[in-house]
């Protein structure tokens, strides 16, 4: 690794880390836990990894918490290819069984924050489930303990119409639902209501 000045005339002081994406040591997230990490003038890059089997769905996501950063998110794959990279929230179907990379930090590597992330597997979830007609109550916050999502599944047959309503109950929530097949397709997303016809059990 060599560091120096872009073009050979300025000076400053830097920081620099480097990662293995095949065989990551990074902070290990399980499906559904929730992590908070800051990115600082000294560390403007955090890693992280969790381990998914071939065709697993996922959802990550990642959200400040304070400060000026705009979050930004990169995955890669075990064999380290880069999957995508995006703000705020990244969904894919993997193909590859293994330990995957999510690296964490700021669109343009020049603000500092704090964050909570968090991943979850859509086609075998680990969130909550939620019986026809039964109530889940929760908070939306910005801490591990209240995160700015909440996760939960239904069992449903292919033909079945459904309607998922959310509404608040304290607070100056805005209420808004995303609703995603057991592939991991992302179908709707809506304030308050979504109704749907389903096609996959």
């Amino acid at each position: 690794i060599v560091v120096r000045e872009n073009y050979n005339d300025d000076t400053g002081d830097y920081a620099l880390s480097w990662m293995r994406l095949n065989n990551p040591s990074a902070t290990a997230l399980n499906c559904g836990q929730v992590a908070t990490g800051s990115i600082t003038t000294t560390e403007r890059i955090k890693y992280y990894s969790f381990t998914a089997a071939a065709n697993d769905a996922v959802t990550i996501r990642v959200a400040k918490t304070s400060g000026n950063m705009d979050a930004y998110l990169e995955l890669y794959a075990p064999d380290g290819t880069n999957l995508a990279k995006a703000s705020d929230v990244i969904d894919k179907k993997l193909t590859l069984a293994g330990t995957y990379t999510i690296i964490v930090r700021d669109d343009y590597n020049d603000e500092t924050g704090s964050y909570v992330l968090t991943w979850q597997r859509l086609n075998n979830p680990c969130s909550t489930n939620i019986a026809c007609g039964a109530t889940a109550t929760g908070s939306i916050g910005t801490t591990a303990d209240k995160p700015p999502w909440k996760f939960y599944y239904f069992d449903a047959q292919a033909s079945d119409k459904v309607t998922i309503r959310g509404y608040t109950t304290t607070g100056d929530l805005g209420t808004y639902l995303e609703l995603y097949s057991p592939e991991g397709t992302r179908l709707a997303g809506a304030n308050n209501q979504i109704d749907r016809a389903l096609t996959i059990a």
